[in-house]
């Protein structure tokens, strides 16, 4: 993706993390709060029978703070950012980028596409607290020291549910534009041709040096230029180093770009 592209990304998931920051600090300061209501003595939790029962109750508290936290909304918000992308998109397309064209279907997808990644930003709030409340039973019935507990629920919070609910977003408003662009080609009479774009740094993925012509491909000697048949062949190649974070897209071109820069 081009550079306007790849800064709006970045604002977008850079405003995700803070507030799932915030998310977790409340719900960091809640489980606490549980925690000091359990039975303890010498610094651990006890395996009396009132401390199983509140165990019990505790996955429900987790998941009720988490939905009043704000996570499930801050979700929902992030969605409504995507109009920003489709201008970023329009904007600063490449010079011999097709223009962007979209039907009925195309909204019926994007539907598609957010239900999945809201799905799986959800799962991982729930597996969260299924961690956790786990961990928490471990203690009653090991006997954990408190304080290497609640170590651990902030290490979860913050490395887990914070860390992989960004790691998803990020990925998502990626796949979006790649989605975007694949929706718009399905409507275009006429050859299909592609580039490669994304940042090119000390960071690039070794399959993305090949994609963007940084690194000389046996397999695309034209990257960053693809046809159809080497754009698919390509995804298919480069499938698991691509599948988190990449910042890298096919933008669809013109026929006489591609044969502008491809001899």
């Amino acid at each position: 993706m081009n550079k306007a592209v790849s800064t709006k990304i970045d604002q977008q998931t850079a405003w995700f993390e803070r507030n799932m920051q915030k998310i977790a600090r409340r719900l960091d300061e809640r489980i606490s709060s549980l925690i000091r209501e359990l039975d303890s003595g010498g610094g651990h939790l006890l395996n009396t029978e009132e401390n199983i029962q509140l165990w019990a109750q505790i996955y429900g508290s987790i998941l009720e703070e988490l939905s009043a936290s704000g996570y499930t909304e801050l979700v929902s918000r992030l969605n409504d950012k995507e109009n920003d992308l489709l201008r970023s998109m329009k904007k600063s397309s490449v010079p011999g980028a097709v223009p962007l064209a979209f039907t009925q279907t195309s909204q019926s997808a994007i539907s598609a596409f957010n239900s999945l990644w809201n799905a799986r930003i959800g799962n991982l709030g729930n597996d969260v607290a299924r961690q956790i409340h786990a961990i928490i039973g471990d203690s009653i019935f090991g006997g954990t020291n408190i304080a290497d507990l609640v170590k651990s629920v902030k290490a979860i919070l913050d490395k887990q549910l914070v860390r992989y609910a960004t790691t998803y977003v990020n990925t998502s408003r990626a796949k979006f534009i790649q989605m975007m662009q694949y929706e718009a080609a399905r409507n275009y009479d006429g050859g299909l041709f592609w580039i490669y774009e994304g940042p090119e740094d000390d960071v690039t993925r070794p399959v993305c040096r090949e994609g963007t012509g940084m690194d000389v491909s046996a397999m695309f000697p034209n990257a960053p230029y693809f046809t159809e048949d080497e754009r698919i062949e390509f995804e298919s190649y480069s499938a698991p180093e691509r599948a988190y974070n990449c910042r890298h897209t096919f933008m669809q071109i013109t026929k006489e770009y591609y044969y502008d820069h491809v001899r």
